[in-house]
C-alpha cells in the first residue's frame, strides 16, 4: 500500500501478525541451501523445490516493503535476495541486494558480509570479523575461477570446511549463513561463463580468458542465457529467442554476436530493433562490450547508400531495412541501377517510370510516381 501512496489510515488491517512465518521461510531457506551445499544427496533430506525457495523470497520482500516493523532490516534484504537466487531467479536477487545496506561486520561472525558480497558480485575483502580470512580467501579463489583461472574443486573445498565449521562450533545464524554460502558459491561455478562457454561454443578456455575480466562480461550466466547455451546458438544453431524483460538479452546477444566472430563463422552481423530510441540504446550496450576489440559498429540511416559505403555492423530500424530491402527487390526484378528513396528527388524516378511499370507501389519509397 505504500507502493500506491495509500493513506496510512486507509490500509487494510492484518488479522495476524506476519512474525508467525519468519521461522518457517527461514528453515525453507536453510533445508534448500544445505541441500544445494551438500556434495551428494542424503537420502534423508527432503528435497526443497524452487517454488518453496520462491515463498521464501517472497516473505522476506513483503515484509520489508509493509515497513510493519524494523525487524530485519539488515538482514531481511540479504535472506529474500539468497531465497531469489537459489530458487534460479537472479534477476529479483540482484535488485534485492542492490538496494541492501551492508550488514554489520561481525554479523554471523562475518558471514552475512560474506552472502552480501557473493550475492552482489563484489570479491573485494570483507573487514575484519572471525571468518575475516576465510571469507577473504574464498572471494579471492573465486574471482579468479570466473576469470577463467584456477580449480573449482579448490573453491568447493574451503566452502567444506566452513560448513564443518560452523557445524561445530556456530550459533544458528552462522550455521544458516554458512550453508547459503556454500550453495552460493556452488551455484556461481555451475552457472559460471568459464564452466559454460567452452562446451556450448566450442571454442576453448584459453581464448575466453581473454573477456571474462572485463567489467560488463557476463562471468554467470542466467537461465535463460543457459538455454541458448544448451540450445547449441553459440555453435550457430538457428532459432527464435523470446525473452521477457530484465531475462539478460543484452548479455545473451553478446554471446552470440562474440561466439559468431571467435569462431570465424561470419563477419558481419545486422541487428534489427522495433524503436529507433532502442536502436541507440543498443548500440550503446555492444560499443561497450566490443570496446577495444577489433570490430567496427555502426548505426544505419536512412541514406544506405552512405551507411554501406562503410565497413560496419548496422543496427538498424526494421522500417528502414524493409525499405531497402524492397527498393532493392525491385531494382534486381527490373534490372536497374540500385537506388533508394532519395533517388526520387534528384530525377531518377523520372527516367525508370517505363521500367517499373509492374510496380506494385506498396511503398512510399516506390520509384514509380
Amino acid at each position: 500500500m505504500y507502493e500506491y501512496d495509500v493513506p496510512e489510515e486507509e490500509h487494510i488491517g492484518v488479522p495476524q501478525r506476519p512474525e508467525i512465518l519468519f521461522s518457517l521461510a527461514v528453515g525453507l531457506l536453510g533445508d534448500a541451501a544445505a541441500g544445494i551445499a551438500a556434495d551428494a544427496a542424503d537420502s534423508r533430506r527432503e528435497i526443497t523445490p524452487l517454488e518453496t525457495l520462491t515463498f521464501s523470497g517472497i516473505y522476506f520482500d513483503a515484509y520489508l516493503q509493509s515497513r510493519l516493523s524494523d525487524v530485519g532490516e539488515l538482514e531481511f534484504p540479504i535472506l529474500a535476495a539468497a531465497s531469489y537466487y537459489l530458487a534460479d531467479n537472479p534477476g529479483s536477487a540482484k535488485v534485492l541486494i542492490n538496494r541492501a545496506e551492508p550488514p554489520p561486520p561481525q554479523l554471523g561472525s562475518g558471514l552475512a558480509m560474506l552472502t552480501y558480497r557473493l550475492l552482489g558480485g563484489d570479491y573485494s575483502p570483507i573487514p575484519t570479523a572471525p571468518y575475516a580470512n576465510f571469507a577473504n580467501s574464498l572471494l579471492a579463489q573465486l574471482a579468479t575461477y570466473l576469470n577463467g583461472e584456477g580449480e573449482a574443486t579448490e573453491v568447493l573445498s574451503m566452502t567444506r570446511s566452513s560448513r564443518r565449521e560452523a557445524y561445530v562450533s556456530g550459533d544458528g545464524r552462522e550455521l544458516l549463513y554458512a550453508d547459503v554460502v556454500a550453495a552460493t558459491v556452488r551455484k556461481k561455478i555451475a552457472n559460471s561463463a568459464a564452466a559454460t562457454l567452452p562446451d556450448a561454443s566450442g571454442i576453448g578456455i584459453d581464448v575466453w580468458r581473454t573477456y571474462l575480466p572485463r567489467p560488463h562480461f557476463p562471468r554467470e550466466l542466467w537461465p535463460s542465457q543457459q538455454r541458448i547455451c544448451a540450445a547449441g546458438v553459440l555453435r550457430g544453431q538457428s532459432c527464435i529467442i523470446q525473452m521477457p524483460t530484465s531475462a539478460g538479452k543484452t548479455r545473451a546477444t553478446e554471446l552470440i554476436l562474440r561466439s559468431a566472430f571467435l569462431s570465424d563463422r561470419v563477419s558481419l552481423a545486422v541487428m534489427v530493433c522495433p524503436f529507433r530510441s532502442l536502436c541507440h540504446d543498443i548500440r550503446g550496450d555492444m560499443s561497450r562490450a566490443f570496446a577495444g576489440d577489433n570490430v567496427a559498429l555502426n548505426e544505419a540511416t536512412d541514406s544506405f547508400q552512405q551507411d554501406l559505403s562503410a565497413s560496419s555492423s548496422p543496427i538498424s530500424h526494421p522500417a528502414t531495412i524493409a525499405a531497402f530491402a524492397r527498393t532493392a527487390l525491385r531494382a534486381w526484378s527490373n534490372r536497374l541501377p540500385l537506388r533508394t528513396q532519395e533517388s526520387n528527388q534528384h530525377g531518377f524516378a523520372d527516367s525508370c517510370k517505363s521500367a517499373c511499370a509492374s510496380c506494385t507501389g506498396l511503398h512510399r519509397s516506390c520509384l514509380r510516381t
